[in-house]
């Protein structure tokens, strides 16, 4: 009723209700729903305007609902990210969803990684994804607010469930300028806690400054300076 209400509803929140819908039991689990196929195909018929964010609503949406569209949804998003310096990420300045413009690209990359987690687990931007998120935290702990620190860790456990990488061990070695400065074990039982520092003295800077960082183990470790 809410959607046949709203026609000229914005297409990504559009996108949105229904993916809503669809995962909380309140869609079926087919599209013989007239309200529902209505809206999933209104979607589909307006894809061009989606944003990144509303293209990873709509495929988790088809893919809830065992819609072979949420492939060829995946398939377009992947071409839509953006990579740079070992990271992937799809970015986005407006929050659809709450009506207002800022940097919604931790969420939107957040929302990619769940659809590739279900529809391409084996793609080779999901873990570039991830890094991209640890690395671009405002904070150590936290995104820029409360909602989209959710939504990040949303995807962020999707993306856990699925990479297996949780529960390994691994040391982590700081070298600045090809010398070592600081060290940390991680054991398999760190995965939830607070994230490690490592902190550098400015006389340990050198003259270069030139940072690495050794990981050995079979854990997966995140950084960000």
């Amino acid at each position: 009723a809410m959607l046949k209400q709203h026609p000229n509803m914005l297409v990504d929140l559009r996108a949105y209700t229904v993916y809503s819908l669809a995962i909380t039991g309140g869609a079926p689990g087919s599209l013989q729903d007239k309200a529902i196929k209505d809206a999933m195909n209104q979607v589909w018929d307006s894809r061009d305007k989606l944003n990144d964010e509303g293209f990873a609503f709509a495929g988790l949406a088809f893919d809830a609902l065992k819609d072979s569209r949420a492939d060829e949804i995946t398939k377009l998003i992947e071409k839509h990210v953006k990579q740079d310096n070992g990271g992937a990420h799809w970015e986005s300045n407006r929050d659809e969803l709450l009506d207002f413009y800022g940097d919604n690209s931790p969420e939107t990359t957040a929302f990619a990684i769940e659809l590739m987690v279900a529809r391409d687990p084996n793609s080779p931007l999901l873990p570039k994804a991830a890094q991209w998120l640890a690395t671009t935290r405002p904070s150590a702990y936290y995104w820029y607010s409360t909602k989209q620190t959710a939504m990040v860790i949303y995807g962020l456990t999707r993306y856990l469930e699925s990479s297996h990488e949780l529960g390994q061990p691994s040391d982590v070695q700081l070298l600045v300028d090809g010398k070592p400065v600081g060290s940390h074990h991680f054991a398999a039982t760190d995965s939830f806690s607070a994230p490690a520092r490592i902190f550098v003295a400015a006389n340990q800077l050198g003259s270069n400054g030139q940072l690495a960082i050794h990981k050995t183990g079979a854990g997966v470790s995140y950084w960000s300076v």
